[in-house]
């Protein structure tokens, strides 16, 4: 996330129960990828992010 100036403890901050999460299908990226906004403070985030067990 350091290349889109944004911290893992903002990503920490999105609340799953308002936020849109979606299959990001565009490229074939050897596993199942999400993409994920929600409003966490000001501006919008978007979030691309793969599930690894029980673990994002």
């Amino acid at each position: 996330m350091k290349k889109h100036q944004a911290a893992f403890r903002t990503a920490e901050e999105l609340d799953w129960e308002t936020a849109i999460a979606l299959e990001d299908d565009r490229e074939d990226y050897r596993g199942i990828r999400y993409r994920a906004m929600d409003l966490i403070d000001i501006p919008v985030y978007a979030l691309t992010f793969t599930e690894r067990g029980k673990k994002i």
